[in-house]
């Protein structure tokens, strides 16, 4: 109940999404993930460093004189893109929060890295324009008995992104609806990751990261471990939809006014 009652601290918190949605092209993939279980961690970092890595068509969004850093891992009992043959698969999203643009959701966050196991959603989300690395050896490991909680992504491509702690079992608690749009700046233009959960259940965890020394992601962390003060949080939910779309709305969410998109 603590971790629900921070997520909807959080959401007030980013609310506040001035940029009205523009209506997306006639194209782009739909992902289907089904029995899922995800960590997000939610820390804060140097807005100077954050800016660094955020396009200026992105407003950050300032927290307590910082940004906010976005770590998510996920793992699903079945991965299934544009209604192909459902597999297992695993993915890790590392981000940093951004005002708008997408006005419907909870949260937008500008995408670090994406990394998956799953070669069908790499393979679509690469001809959508997003640059997702495909890491067949993606690890998440959680004992329900014990509570430990570990995952790793440990590949050439991103910086390594290893995640320690525990975390304790979704139960009976509440419910809720989230949705989470993922921005980029792809190869052959902007590109929205909205997923829609309807029902989703919050709990909690007390995780750590640490990184590559040197990189992109230590110089944004600084010291390590790495603490995840705003949203330390493991969940699960039994169903989720992600639409990605090449699409970039005008207004006071993306400067600069409406933008060629991936789809155009």
């Amino acid at each position: 109940m603590q971790q629900m009652s921070s997520a909807i601290t959080l959401v007030a918190m980013l609310g506040a999404a001035p940029a009205a949605m523009a209506s997306p092209p006639a194209c782009g993939i739909d992902v289907v993930f089904e029995g899922c279980t995800e960590y997000v961690g939610i820390g804060l970092v140097s807005m100077e460093q954050a800016r660094s890595h955020v396009p200026s068509a992105y407003t950050v969004v300032e927290a307590a004189g910082g940004a906010l850093l976005v770590v998510r891992v996920s793992a699903c009992e079945a991965v299934s893109v544009d209604g192909k043959r459902p597999k297992a698969g695993k993915v890790a999203q590392v981000g940093i929060s951004v005002t708008g643009p997408d006005d419907s959701a909870d949260i937008n966050n500008y995408t670090l890295f994406y990394v998956t196991d799953s070669e069908q959603l790499k393979g679509a989300l690469t001809a959508a324009g997003v640059s997702a690395v495909l890491a067949s050896g993606l690890s998440y490991e959680f004992d329900a008995l014990g509570g430990d909680f570990d995952s790793l992504v440990d590949t050439p491509q991103v910086p390594r992104v290893a995640l320690s702690g525990s975390a304790v079992p979704p139960g009976e608690e509440e419910e809720t609806r989230f949705v989470a749009s993922w921005w980029t700046e792809g190869k052959r233009g902007p590109v929205r990751m909205r997923t829609v959960f309807p029902r989703i259940i919050f709990s909690d965890a007390t995780v750590t990261l640490t990184t590559s020394a040197g990189s992109v992601l230590e110089d944004l962390v600084g010291s390590q471990p790495f603490e995840f003060v705003v949203l330390d949080s493991y969940n699960a939910f039994d169903i989720a939809t992600m639409e990605v779309t090449g699409t970039h709305p005008s207004g006071s969410g993306a400067k600069g006014g409406a933008k060629k998109t991936a789809c155009e």
